[in-house]
């Protein structure tokens, strides 16, 4: 979804310790429910930025292995370096916990990885491991919460005066912090076939209430999208600041209109009641 996106861009972005061990399958606290997790008509932005791969491996459950060097096809520069990023979604629409909410919002941090086998039986190659979602919708917040899944409720604010010849947005997180969005002089690219990834979320510290497992197949809504480079400040106290360097780190950018189709299995049955 976001990384091999960026397979055409040609500007480069700029000892792995070990992490503790959890349960490793989707229903490693239980029976597992899957979801419907669609999102329409979005407006988005997504940047990401180099980081220390061992300072991401640091924060992976055991069994997950951050993607250094050349993730998913993704030229980088130095090669022992890797990259984490985070995005902006304003929806039409999307899946709430018993039906569809309009408008919705969402967002996330990202990091590409390898999983554990058992989460990915189908050898999906576009992998990340999830946490902070923004969750605006408040029964599939509270749901989510009580497994222990990194959610919040947040904002998203598009910038009325965005930079030069670009675009700027905020979101906010509850209890994660503000973010700031600055993409430069984007050139437009044409809009490709959409493809599947999926994504990995845990539920409680390091999973130890299993996982909750995000596929999806993106497409555009348009005929074009937008790459450029830019910044993204990040909350200055949250850990990524630290495999980044600076809470305000260059950053490469896509951003356009695109929409979901997928579902979402989480690790045991919601409290529906």
């Amino acid at each position: 979804m976001r990384v091999l996106l960026a397979a055409a861009l040609l500007l480069p972005l700029a000892g792995c310790v070990d992490a503790p061990s959890g349960p490793s399958g989707p229903g490693a606290a239980g029976d597992a429910r899957t979801l419907p997790w669609d999102l329409s008509q979005c407006r988005y932005v997504v940047g990401w930025s180099e980081a220390d791969p061992a300072v991401l491996q640091r924060n992976l459950p055991g069994g997950f292995t951050v993607e250094a060097g050349t993730p998913l096809g993704l030229p980088l520069a130095p090669a022992e370096r890797a990259i984490v990023g985070t995005e902006a979604f304003e929806c039409a629409s999307g899946s709430g916990l018993a039906g569809t909410v309009e408008p919705m919002l969402y967002g996330s941090i990202w990091i590409p990885v390898t999983p554990p086998a058992e989460l990915n039986p189908d050898g999906i190659e576009e992998v990340y491991y999830k946490v902070d979602v923004l969750v605006p919708d408040a029964p599939r917040r509270e749901a989510f919460l009580a497994m222990g899944l990194p959610v919040a409720n947040g904002s998203i604010a598009w910038g009325t005066s965005p930079v030069p010849d670009g675009t700027a947005a905020r979101m906010s997180v509850e209890g994660v912090g503000d973010f700031g969005f600055q993409l430069a002089s984007p050139r437009s690219v044409q809009a490709g076939e959409g493809r599947e990834f999926m994504e990995v979320t845990p539920a409680g510290e390091d999973g130890a209430g299993g996982f909750a497992v995000w596929r999806s197949t993106f497409s555009w809504d348009g005929g074009s999208y937008v790459q450029g480079r830019g910044f993204i400040d990040w909350p200055a106290d949250h850990w990524v600041v630290e495999a980044i360097g600076t809470p305000r780190a260059p950053a490469s950018f896509h951003a356009g209109t695109w929409s979901f189709r997928g579902n979402v299995t989480l690790p045991r049955a919601l409290p529906l009641e």
